[in-house]
Protein backbone atom coordinates (compact mmCIF):
# COMPACT_ATOMS: atom_id res chain seq x y z
CA UNK A 1 0.00 0.00 0.00
CA UNK A 2 3.04 2.15 0.60
CA UNK A 3 3.97 2.05 -3.08
CA UNK A 4 0.30 3.57 -3.75
CA UNK A 5 0.48 6.00 -2.16
CA UNK A 6 3.70 7.36 -2.73
CA UNK A 7 2.33 7.15 -6.60
CA UNK A 8 -0.54 9.04 -5.51
CA UNK A 9 1.84 11.80 -3.95
CA UNK A 10 4.34 12.03 -6.67
CA UNK A 11 1.09 12.32 -9.17
CA UNK A 12 -0.52 15.26 -6.98
CA UNK A 13 3.14 17.10 -7.05
CA UNK A 14 3.64 16.90 -11.06
CA UNK A 15 1.91 20.11 -12.97
CA UNK A 16 2.02 21.17 -16.52
CA UNK A 17 1.94 24.54 -17.83
CA UNK A 18 0.23 24.06 -20.91
CA UNK A 19 -0.73 27.92 -21.36
CA UNK A 20 2.80 28.48 -20.82
CA UNK A 21 3.82 25.71 -23.60
CA UNK A 22 1.39 26.86 -26.30
CA UNK A 23 2.22 30.54 -25.88
CA UNK A 24 6.22 29.56 -26.08
CA UNK A 25 5.47 27.51 -29.26
CA UNK A 26 3.24 29.88 -30.91
CA UNK A 27 5.95 32.70 -30.53
CA UNK A 28 8.78 30.30 -31.46
CA UNK A 29 6.60 29.56 -34.61
CA UNK A 30 5.54 32.75 -36.42
CA UNK A 31 2.83 34.40 -33.94
CA UNK A 32 5.27 36.78 -32.68
CA UNK A 33 5.21 38.20 -35.95
CA UNK A 34 1.64 37.93 -36.61
CA UNK A 35 2.45 35.03 -39.48
CA UNK A 36 -0.76 33.20 -38.96
CA UNK A 37 0.50 31.46 -41.87
CA UNK A 38 3.53 30.16 -40.52
CA UNK A 39 1.87 28.78 -37.48
CA UNK A 40 -1.28 26.93 -39.09
CA UNK A 41 1.80 25.11 -41.32
CA UNK A 42 3.71 24.03 -37.72
CA UNK A 43 0.36 22.61 -36.53
CA UNK A 44 -0.81 20.75 -39.86
CA UNK A 45 3.07 19.24 -39.55
CA UNK A 46 3.00 18.67 -36.06
CA UNK A 47 -0.65 16.87 -36.23
CA UNK A 48 0.36 14.38 -39.51
CA UNK A 49 3.07 13.72 -37.00
CA UNK A 50 0.92 12.29 -34.39
CA UNK A 51 -1.27 10.83 -36.69
CA UNK A 52 1.36 8.75 -38.35
CA UNK A 53 2.70 7.87 -35.03
CA UNK A 54 -0.72 6.24 -34.39
CA UNK A 55 -1.28 4.63 -37.85
CA UNK A 56 -4.46 7.05 -38.41
CA UNK A 57 -5.28 7.96 -41.93
CA UNK A 58 -7.38 10.42 -43.92
CA UNK A 59 -7.79 7.10 -46.74
CA UNK A 60 -10.90 6.37 -49.54
CA UNK A 61 -13.59 4.93 -48.30
CA UNK A 62 -16.16 4.68 -44.72
CA UNK A 63 -14.63 5.99 -41.87
CA UNK A 64 -13.67 3.15 -39.04
CA UNK A 65 -13.14 4.63 -35.52
CA UNK A 66 -9.99 3.33 -34.04
CA UNK A 67 -9.21 3.39 -30.16
CA UNK A 68 -6.17 4.97 -29.60
CA UNK A 69 -5.90 3.83 -25.84
CA UNK A 70 -5.98 0.39 -27.23
CA UNK A 71 -2.42 0.29 -28.42
CA UNK A 72 -3.25 -0.44 -32.30
CA UNK A 73 0.00 0.93 -33.17
CA UNK A 74 1.77 -2.40 -33.21
CA UNK A 75 5.27 -0.96 -32.30
CA UNK A 76 7.04 -1.78 -29.30
CA UNK A 77 8.22 1.14 -28.85
CA UNK A 78 6.36 4.40 -26.61
CA UNK A 79 3.76 6.25 -28.06
CA UNK A 80 5.00 9.61 -29.93
CA UNK A 81 4.82 13.03 -27.24
CA UNK A 82 3.41 15.55 -29.27
CA UNK A 83 4.61 18.02 -27.34
CA UNK A 84 8.40 16.41 -28.65
CA UNK A 85 10.15 19.37 -30.16
CA UNK A 86 12.17 17.56 -33.45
Amino acid sequence: MADAATKQELASNLTLDIMQIVKISQSQHGLRHGDHTRYRQYCTRRLARVYKALNFSHGKGRFQKKNAAAGGTGRREPPHDPFDQR
